[in-house]
């Protein structure tokens, strides 16, 4: 039996065998006997439940690897015993007469029949097994004569049979017989016992063999029949019925594009004999070997020292299983022997694209008809194919395209580690053994051709073509990936940038107008200090000067009496006092030049009445144009060019009228003066001597403001000072802070 019977313990069904069962040792009722063919009926495998059974034991295995197993089997059937399980749970209570029971003795075995859903292989977990006869009362059930169909069909599971077959296979495992027998085209597993009375082994091979034991079956965890196995208790189950027909290598001999074909005359059931060139080999004993475009598959049942190249003769079994099972439509030959018969070179492989070879099978299979040249299944080709994507599972195994098909190369572990790393999109060439898994036949067709596998002899037999180049999808994926985050990374960052550029923008233009406010009020100072140096040079320095000259003439009058001229101190004393008036009217204007609240115009004629004080012209002010807001830095700077232009008129032009006009108009504003006076030629006078400044600074101070001021003058028509200033400057002036005339701070 299979390890997967010793899974499972079902603790709860045998809580509940015990709860109800009674025990006739502790005076309760006995249970009733139940045949083993109804336990086996799939009608009564309902829920667990606790059974009692009478029969002869076929089979006891204590210990063997672990495991401890028993059979029973009455006049109507089998059933599987499984000690280990009911020991596992802690429920087993028969192990004093577990040591001594032996196969053929009668005993009652009380426990819980399995629930496993097992219709072909029901079992009991036992509670105790007793004894019913001496030890010396040892009988086994008679064997009953089976076939293959009837194993494979799990209907004589647990129970004694016979069965005939020829021996395909002989092995010693675990001190034990493994025999592979051949029986009605199926193989059979046959345990038996290993001591001095089995027949001899190299008579076994090949011979018919007829055995008698327990049928047992192996199925997976999911309860699917895999292989029915013989357990044969006694060396003695074991007959040889007739020995082989011939010695290994006397056996008849195929060529090797014959086998798996009917041939008359010829008993597959028994060894063939073949020979051919050895196109691949592994250590663990298979190889290929190669005709034309066919290809046969040898499975020694020893490890064969072949290499490629090697001529050998080969005999074995014909494996006609293959093709059952899905695996290959390649002849294949188990449990070979083989013997080097020669040397040559290896089997040139065939150039040969899959596609073309799906296509000859294809082909063969429509037509019903042989392949031409052969089906190249087992045969070593030569092939250019791509590499597509590699899995990291998948160790050994590299995903091929060649054209419209897909297969695979499977590495040995020997070729591994001596091939370069592959990846995908690289392109090869590679030489391998076709093997192709067949499809499972639909409505009765024949299996198809399937997925295709090359199977690699060595590193050399793959050559690297071309690599890929670097730029793959999966590689630009992440480079764009990547370039899109450091895309939004700078976009982030330019948008920090920018806020703060414009942060450090406004920081920047608040100090450059904050330099330029100090730039205009440093040269409307040194400029007021250039006009006051002027005015007062014209006016007080010289009235001064004179007061100088008159004191002198008192002096040289008080030394000299005779020379005395009674007018020189009253003459300096006048002096004085126009010095007085003229200091007096400088402070007066300094003064006044800030409006005070006053609009332009208004300021205009409180200047033109201050100066018209003592003077014989008269001063007209005028207003053209609509009246606006005009800064004090602008109205200020074009009161005092208006003074300055209606002191030049009272002191040089002798004008008995001048006209002082507030101009505005659409793109600026200023001052316009006009005297009727004599005037001067401007292209020759116009030029002032060194220490005066009246026009000059009447330049300079528009220039500060940029605006412009014009001198025209004609001797007959008198003289007119035009100053304006850009309305675009006046409207900026408005923003910056107010400054007096004088250049200080309002």
């Amino acid at each position: 039996m299979v390890a997967s019977r010793r899974k499972g313990v079902w603790l709860a069904a045998l809580a509940i065998a015990l709860a109800v069962g009674a025990r006739a040792d502790d005076g309760g009722p006995t249970a009733r006997i139940s045949p083993i063919a109804t336990l086996r009926a799939p009608a009564s495998r309902v829920g667990p439940k606790n059974v009692v059974v009478r029969g002869r034991l076929t089979w006891v295995a204590r210990g063997r690897s672990g495991n401890e197993y028993a059979a029973v089997q009455d006049d109507t059937a089998g059933i599987w015993l499984d000690v280990q399980r009911a020991k596992d749970s802690g429920t087993w209570q028969g192990e004093d007469a577990w040591r001594t029971v032996e196969p053929g003795m009668l005993v009652e075995v009380e426990g819980v029949r399995d629930r496993d859903d097992q219709t072909f292989a029901p079992q009991i977990v036992p509670l105790a097994i007793k004894p019913l006869a001496p030890p010396t009362d040892v009988e086994l059930p008679a064997a009953l004569p089976t076939t293959a169909d009837r194993l494979f069909s799990g209907l004589d599971d647990s129970q004694r049979i016979t069965i005939e077959g020829v021996v395909q296979g002989l092995a010693e495992q675990r001190g034990r017989w493994l025999i592979t027998l051949e029986a009605g085209g199926r193989r059979i597993r046959i345990r038996a016992p290993k001591d001095a009375d089995s027949p001899t082994p190299s008579l076994m091979v090949d011979a018919t063999l007829q055995v008698t034991g327990v049928a047992t079956t192996s199925y997976t965890t999911r309860g699917q029949f895999v292989l029915p196995t013989i357990m044969v208790p006694r060396s003695c189950d074991m007959r040889v019925v007739s020995p082989a027909p011939t010695a290994a290598f006397d056996a008849p001999e195929i060529p090797l594009e014959r086998l798996g074909r009917l041939i008359p005359g010829v008993d597959v059931r028994h060894r063939i004999r073949t020979r051919g060139t050895v196109s691949y080999a592994s250590e663990t004993g298979l190889f290929y070997l190669q005709s034309r475009a066919l290809g046969v598959r040898v499975e020694a049942s020893e490890t064969a020292d072949v290499r490629p190249g090697d001529m050998v003769e080969v005999s074995g079994f014909l494996d006609r299983e293959r093709v059952l099972a899905g695996l290959s439509q390649a002849a294949g030959i188990v449990n070979a022997v083989v013997k080097v018969v020669g040397r040559s070179s290896r089997p040139t492989a065939t150039v040969i694209q899959p596609d073309r070879i799906v296509e000859i099978n294809r082909a063969a299979q429509r037509n019903g008809r042989l392949a031409e040249p052969g089906d190249y299944d087992g045969c070593l080709i030569e092939c250019r194919a791509r590499v597509g994507d590699l899995r990291a599972d998948a160790d050994g195994i590299i995903p091929l395209i060649a054209g419209s098909t897909a297969l695979t190369a499977t590495l040995s572990e020997d070729v591994r580690s001596d091939v370069a790393a592959l990846e995908p999109g690289c392109e090869l060439v590679v030489r391998g053994i076709v093997q192709f898994e067949l499809e499972p036949p639909v409505a009765g067709t024949l299996p198809r051709l399937g997925r295709m596998t090359l199977l690699v002899p060595s590193a050399a037999d793959i050559t690297v073509v071309s690599r890929p180049s670097w730029w793959t999808p999966r590689r630009l994926l992440a480079v764009l990936g990547m370039l899109a985050v450091a895309f939004a990374v700078a976009l982030g960052w330019v948008g920090l940038l920018r806020r703060e550029v414009a942060v450090q923008s406004r920081r920047l233009a608040a100090e450059i107008t904050e330099r330029q406010r100090a730039e205009i009020e440093f040269e409307a100072a040194l400029e007021e200090r250039s006009r006051l140096a002027a005015n007062l040079h014209d006016t007080v320095l010289q009235t001064v000067t004179g007061i100088g000259y008159q004191l002198k003439s008192v002096q040289q009058a008080a030394e000299q009496p005779l020379a005395a001229d009674p007018e020189s101190l009253a003459t300096a004393q006048r002096m004085v006092e126009h010095a007085v008036h003229q200091l007096r009217g400088k402070v007066w204007s300094m003064r006044m030049m800030p409006r005070e609240g006053q609009t332009f115009p208004a300021a205009l004629e409180a200047l033109a009445a201050r100066l018209q004080v003592g003077q014989a012209p008269r001063i007209v002010v005028h207003v053209a144009g609509v009246e606006r807001e005009m800064p004090d830095i602008v109205s200020g700077n074009l009161l005092l060019l208006a003074e300055e232009a209606i002191h030049n008129a009272l002191k040089h032009a002798r004008a008995t009228t001048i006209d002082a006009m507030a101009l505005y108009d659409d793109d600026s504003v200023g001052v316009v003066i006009h005297d009727d006076g004599a005037g001067f030629h401007v292209a020759t006078e116009g030029t002032e001597p060194p220490g005066h400044f009246g026009l000059a600074g009447m330049r300079e101070r528009m220039r500060r403001l940029r605006g412009r001021v014009t001198v025209e003058s004609s001797r007959s028509e008198g003289t007119t000072v035009t100053a304006t200033v850009p309305a675009e400057r006046s409207r900026a002036a408005l923003s910056a802070r107010p400054v007096s005339p004088d250049g200080l701070d309002a």
